[in-house]
């Protein structure tokens, strides 16, 4: 770690970058969900905003258009795709996307979904607990409408068609054939809200609108099965529907109250990292602050102090280095000329040594915080990474005189410095590179330390802490005017020249 001054900010220690962040995809995490919750449009605990009808695709009419539904409430479909294994369907980078449009018709409002149209087959599990299910395999087709609020918060509609595989295979190798509700054809029409909440607790609410009009028999899927031996993963699907819904409260209630929870008129479940629970209990704990701190903020010390800046709130255990982090829970509103920079995945505190500069051999507590994961390929990404040292000394002064805010100066040394990072994992090989973005002012920085509950600020002891700093870009100081930019390369954690780091296609 290098200083400039007694208030420059501080560079990273060469651990400090973590050797793998997994990109949170939130609406990854909603689909694996069958999973909602009570909420007034006057009270303390707001509804989410209703989504609006969404447009057709390209502004046309497509051929769906000219179609007439057979039933006031209806899902009408065109599908062209390949079977994806039911792995390859979970996984973003590995399933292969179909070439769809999918009309939901529900109670006069209409939702045009277009959103990763997928084919695959799904295989009820051998302990089903419906007995005459077990085994059973179809082939499932679905698409979304997907309204993402922010990087945490996300909400979808879905539709999902439900096919028997051993209905279709009797049509393999033939031309146009139907498969009606009388043969097992099925469809559902859900609603889906997500949160990922900053102390890395996901939140699901899965709500049934419909579902298929099984005693309805001109609902229909067409399939074109020339092409097909068996509707096996690889080989095409080329399919239209037109599937009748019943979308009323009575239906719903009928075949949905013992499992599901009434809730705004449709039928849901909510969830907690995978696990159940009523869903007024779910509608509060997505609005709870898990970043509150033990002693009170002033009431301006949140406000924005500039363009650039970095606001934040941290509590969390202070963890040793070398081994694996324990993570805190962060809230952090970082942004370089008022364009945000996104720190969403993970936030954590440790302690260790300052490797060298002018404050050689001193203890200091850090926290790195991550985000904004863009993947490039399937082993090669982007993101984010803020990290904030506090030299110790500091921290115990603070302590020591009582006082819980204190600024930059000889006594309390710190900094906070943000930086681009561009990573390659391939099995046994890592390569890193890690270039400045930003680095605080030396004025103008500001921090909020609750420490009643600290000793000495060891490994095991809680760390709650914010600040309010701004941010320069000047590549004076952040030292991205030197050769390479000032970034500095890694590869298996040992430091290598940046131009040995593998451009696209060579090495990820």
């Amino acid at each position: 770690m290098e200083t400039r001054s007694p208030g420059a900010a501080m560079r990273y220690p060469d651990h400090m970058i973590p050797g793998r962040t997994q990109h949170a995809c939130l609406l990854a995490s909603i689909l694996v969900a069958v999973g909602a919750a009570s909420c007034t449009t006057d009270g303390d605990v707001p509804c989410p905003a209703p989504l609006p009808d969404a447009a057709p695709p390209d502004g046309g009419a497509p051929a769906l258009d000219e179609r007439d539904p057979v039933a006031p409430s209806a899902l009408l479909l065109d599908f062209k795709g390949l079977v994806n294994t039911p792995e390859n369907a979970s996984e973003t980078t590995h399933a292969t996307y179909g070439k769809a449009t999918f009309l939901a018709i529900a109670d006069g409002q209409t939702t045009w979904m277009t959103d990763d149209p997928i084919a695959y087959i799904y295989r009820y599990p051998d302990d089903y607990p419906v007995e005459e299910k077990r085994g059973q395999e179809f082939l499932v087709l679905q698409a979304y409408r997907e309204q993402s609020v922010s990087g945490a918060e996300v909400h979808a509609d879905m539709a999902q068609v439900y096919v028997p595989r051993e209905a279709l295979a009797a049509l393999a190798g033939r031309g146009d054939g139907a498969i009606h509700p009388a043969d097992g054809l099925r469809a559902n029409l859900r609603r889906y809200s997500g949160y990922y909440r900053s102390d890395h607790v996901t939140f699901v609410r899965d709500c049934y609108r419909g579902f298929s009009d099984d005693d309805l028999p001109a609902s229909e899927l067409v399939v074109d099965a020339r092409s097909n031996e068996s509707f096996s993963p690889g080989e095409t699907v080329l399919a239209t529907a037109n599937i009748g819904l019943r979308t009323d409260y009575v239906s719903l209630s009928a075949a949905l109250e013992d499992s599901l929870e009434a809730h705004e008129g449709m039928f849901c479940s909510c969830t907690r990292n995978g696990q159940r629970i009523p869903c007024a209990d779910w509608q509060n704990q997505i609005h709870e602050d898990p970043a509150s701190l033990s002693c009170e903020l002033p009431q301006d010390f949140l406000d924005s102090p500039g363009p650039s800046r970095s606001v934040f709130r941290f509590k969390g255990k202070i963890n040793s280095t070398g081994g694996t982090m324990e993570n805190g829970t962060g809230l952090f509103d970082v942004a370089l000329d008022d364009q945000p920079v996104g720190l969403e995945y993970s936030s954590y505190a440790y302690r260790s040594k300052v490797a060298s500069g002018s404050f050689a051999g001193k203890d200091m507590v850090s926290i790195t915080s991550l985000g904004g994961v863009q993947l490039q390929t399937q082993t090669r990404y982007t993101y984010n990474a803020l990290i904030a040292n506090f030299l110790v000394d500091g921290l115990m002064a603070a302590k020591t005189s009582g006082q819980n805010g204190f600024s930059l100066d000889v006594q309390h040394i710190f900094g906070v410095n943000v930086y681009a990072v561009e990573q390659i994992d391939n099995p046994g090989d890592t390569w890193q590179k890690i270039c400045p973005r930003a680095v605080n002012e030396e004025t103008n920085a500001s921090v909020w330390l609750c420490h009643g509950a600290n000793e000495s600020f060891a490994v095991g002891e809680q760390l709650e802490i914010a600040g309010n700093v701004v941010l320069t870009q000047d590549p004076e100081k952040t030292g991205a005017s030197g050769a390479g930019a000032g970034c500095s390369c890694t590869h298996d954690n040992v430091a290598v020249d940046c131009n040995d780091f593998p451009a696209p296609g060579d090495g990820g």
